[in-house]
């Protein structure tokens, strides 16, 4: 056993999470924490290698290793040798899954582990009983706490993620191109909106014809110009973006996580699915309209940004699954289906119209 306490000065840190894209980006809130209290220390971070692109910029780190599941259990053991022959003098696991507890087991280095409330959650699946009480935290603020037996106290929950100079070009070019190219549509004069209309897991997934009837009133009234960002299974953007090509530029499968970061932070505004890009823009400083169906505010998910929004609805049967499972009310998704394309438009002209310059019209 080792007393975290007497480690008033650690010279080795390192922060383990592997995945997903979202749950990376709010530790880094923890990881400027760190480097402002141990500002002379070496931190590491240890991520999975297709999540790479969200921390290997972040200037509060000395270094990232990757990790790839291909790689297996001999990949693992040759990843703890590496760490062995680093030397760490504290490890903090943000992660804490199964591979993440072979690797501080193996170390037997001191650990802090971030504290997951699965009985709460559990809880408020099953029985709809809510012991997160009012001011439940989010999962910002549960791996900042996990951080106070060093001394680390800090109320910035802004995420982060650095846009190289060159990713940043590219987006640019990108949608300086497409404004160009349908300039007689008025695609030089309108704001950028990111849309994200998939999700990994989908419950999370507002109704296709619900994002078709909202693009059908974003055409009409000639508010914004669109990208569509998805990986290279998201078809539904190259559904979407059909007949609408003046004013909808698909870029599913084009763009890594870098790029479409870079994309985002080019954008006015990113209305997204409860999935992992509704918290890269939040990173690179994009205000977010989330639509959130399974997820409620007490898993600790919700967008942070003051400017951002979450269109939701106030259900009894909510939450339930993180997503994978069926809906268990007939399968009717109503945390979903039940919200409008009219009602997110409205949430949308809104927020854009704060975004235009005084005197600006978004209509």
């Amino acid at each position: 056993m080792h007393d975290i306490q007497t480690l008033s000065n650690p010279k080795k840190v390192l922060v383990i999470r592997f995945s997903s894209m979202g749950d990376i980006l709010l530790v880094t809130p923890s990881i400027r924490a760190l480097r402002n209290h141990f500002p002379d220390a070496e931190i590491t971070m240890l991520v999975r290698s297709d999540f790479s692109d969200l921390v290997m910029r972040n200037p509060h780190l000395n270094r990232v290793l990757t990790f790839s599941r291909k790689e297996g259990y001999v990949g693992l053991k040759s990843l703890i040798q590496e760490i062995e022959r680093w030397g760490p003098d504290l490890i903090i696991d943000l992660h804490r899954s199964a591979r993440s507890q072979i690797i501080t087991s193996q170390l037997n280095r001191p650990t802090l582990t971030l504290k997951k409330e699965r009985l709460k959650r559990q809880l408020l699946f099953l029985l709809r009983v809510n012991r997160y009480g009012r001011g439940f935290p989010n999962q910002i603020e549960l791996a900042l706490e996990t951080l106070k037996p060093l001394g680390v106290d800090s109320e910035d929950i802004a995420t982060e993620m650095t846009i190289g100079k060159s990713a940043l070009y590219e987006a640019g070019e990108i949608l300086s191109r497409f404004e160009q190219r349908y300039e007689g549509f008025g695609a030089l004069n309108r704001p950028w909106i990111a849309l994200v209309p998939s999700s990994r897991w989908p419950l999370k997934c507002w109704p296709e014809r619900r994002f078709s009837e909202l693009l059908n009133e974003i055409g009409e009234k000639r508010l914004a110009n669109v990208a569509l960002l998805g990986g290279a299974q998201d078809e539904i953007c190259r559904r979407l973006s059909q007949g609408r090509e003046h004013f909808c530029l698909d870029l599913h499968g084009k763009t890594s996580i870098e790029l479409a970061g870079g994309i985002l932070k080019k954008s006015e505004l990113a209305l997204s699915n409860d999935t992992g890009l509704m918290h890269v823009a939040e990173a690179v400083g994009t205000d977010v309209i989330a639509i959130m169906g399974p997820t409620t505010k007490e898993l600790g998910f919700f967008p942070y940004r003051k400017r951002s929004r979450v269109v939701e609805k106030n259900l009894f049967c909510r939450p339930c699954t993180r997503g994978a499972g069926k809906c268990w009310r007939f399968g009717s998704r109503a945390c979903l289906t039940q919200i409008s394309a009219s009602e997110v438009y409205e949430v949308v002209a809104s927020a854009l119209k704060y975004k235009l310059p005084e005197g600006g019209s978004v209509s």
